[in-house]
């Protein structure tokens, strides 16, 4: 791998997001992140704490069967 796939590659997963690389048939790349965004739920959290400049981890789980959750892996609270 490369240094720039390298570095969408973890940005892609830092933010919760989908990489679609060395795909030779765009249409299906495209289906494919079309339907990643066809039913999806958007979830916030606000804490009650100063932001302390700190990284913090965020962890999201479901029970539901057959889900597949993208989420950022943290945030640093400012």
């Amino acid at each position: 791998t490369s240094p720039n796939t390298d570095a969408l590659s973890i940005l892609s997963l830092d933010t919760g997001g989908l990489l679609l690389l060395n795909r030779n048939d765009l249409s299906d790349a495209l289906r494919t992140a079309g339907a990643a965004g066809e039913s999806h739920y958007v979830l916030a959290y606000e804490t009650n704490s100063p932001p302390d400049g700190k990284y913090h981890r965020i962890e999201v789980e479901v029970q539901r069967e057959r889900v597949e959750v993208r989420a950022r892996r943290g945030y640093i609270a400012r």
